[in-house]
């Protein structure tokens, strides 16, 4: 379980994982949503099933 732990006065970790979330999110939300002019979800699943 230490694995998961972190020292609660870590700051840089704070600001690595804020950074990362913020950039991940709208990736996501591209894929899922339809949001920030992605495709939604049946959009990315027609993309991923077609042949080559």
């Amino acid at each position: 379980m230490n694995i998961i732990k972190t020292n609660p006065n870590n700051w840089a970790a704070l600001f690595a994982r804020l950074a990362i979330a913020i950039t991940i999110f709208p990736h996501g939300a591209q894929k899922l949503a339809g949001w920030f002019g992605g495709g939604g979800f049946e959009g990315t699943m027609s993309f991923m099933t077609q042949g080559a």
